[in-house]
């Protein structure tokens, strides 16, 4: 069965232990400025507990984009290889929240693996679990 959870972070906050049974996909729903350091930890954290697909929206989501993909690259020791490591990333900087979160719902799929798990991480001041789920869900 399909695992779904709901993860706030401020912005430069602590990262708390994060690991995942099998590989996921997340959204990351940006609404604060994150320093460029902090932005590629969490990226670097998130690909170490089976991040495979990254879908991001927000401020600075192109930003986001190109940090996992740095990430999965160094990992990857720069493969373009298509493998189970690999990250896929979209960004979606021209969208309403609704659709990008459809696009991680029903479009975020991995060359070679299933994701059925998926994490919505939220990087803002103050927590919209329920509301921001319930957009996810309804799409």
């Amino acid at each position: 069965m399909a695992e779904q959870c709901y993860l706030h972070l401020p912005a430069g906050a602590p990262l708390p232990a994060l690991s995942s049974a099998r590989p996921l996909r997340v959204a990351v729903v940006v609404e604060q400025d994150c320093p460029n350091d902090w932005r590629n930890a969490v990226c670097d954290w998130l690909f170490k507990a089976g991040c495979r697909y990254l879908v991001a929206w927000g401020k600075d989501c192109s930003g986001w984009d190109d940090a996992m993909d740095w990430t999965c690259l160094e990992a990857c020791k720069f493969s373009a290889s298509m493998g189970p490591d690999f990250v896929m990333t979209t960004w979606h900087d021209d969208e309403p929240l609704f659709e990008a979160l459809a696009f991680a719902k029903h479009a975020a799929n991995h060359p070679v693996l299933s994701l059925p798990d998926f994490c919505l991480l939220h990087i803002a001041p103050a927590p919209r679990k329920n509301e921001l789920l319930q957009i996810y869900d309804a799409a």
